[in-house]
């Protein structure tokens, strides 16, 4: 579990290529990689992969770093950052609204469906066989 750049990535070039051949190939629809006017490119990073300015933003006024994350994205990538990037935005429904409280309480129990915390049900079966797999270790 560590931290990483989009594509799994050693470079911040690396990644935006990565992104660019994905919207050159119309798998997303907006290169989101592309240098803002600040000169800093908002590709995925860190456990969760938050993307585009305004969500590096938010979610850095959220963890209490203000413009911070924003204006430093590589701070994604600092493991006690992405880690509370995790939690707090897993928690607050910071990535799509939907928190971990809503698949996981006293009445239900639903692994599949907790994928939709960070993004839709992309990979959803096979994301829910490794969260089981470390809840029993974490057990």
């Amino acid at each position: 579990m560590e931290p990483v750049r989009e594509g799994f990535c050693d470079t911040d070039d690396c990644s935006i290529r990565a992104v660019t051949r994905l919207f050159e190939k119309k798998k997303i629809k907006r290169n989101y990689a592309l240098p803002h006017p600040n000169g800093k490119s908002y590709f995925g990073r860190g456990l969760v992969q938050i993307t585009h300015g305004v969500n590096y933003e938010r979610v850095g006024k959220a963890i209490g770093l203000g413009t911070r994350l924003f204006d430093d994205p590589a701070l994604a990538l600092d493991r006690p950052t992405s880690v509370k990037i995790l939690f707090v935005g897993m928690t607050d429904g910071l990535f799509s609204g939907k928190r971990f409280a809503d698949f996981f309480n006293n009445a239900k129990t639903d692994w599949v469906n907790a994928r939709r915390i960070v993004n839709a049900l992309d990979k959803a079966d096979k994301i829910a066989g490794h969260a089981k797999k470390f809840a029993v270790c974490l057990a």
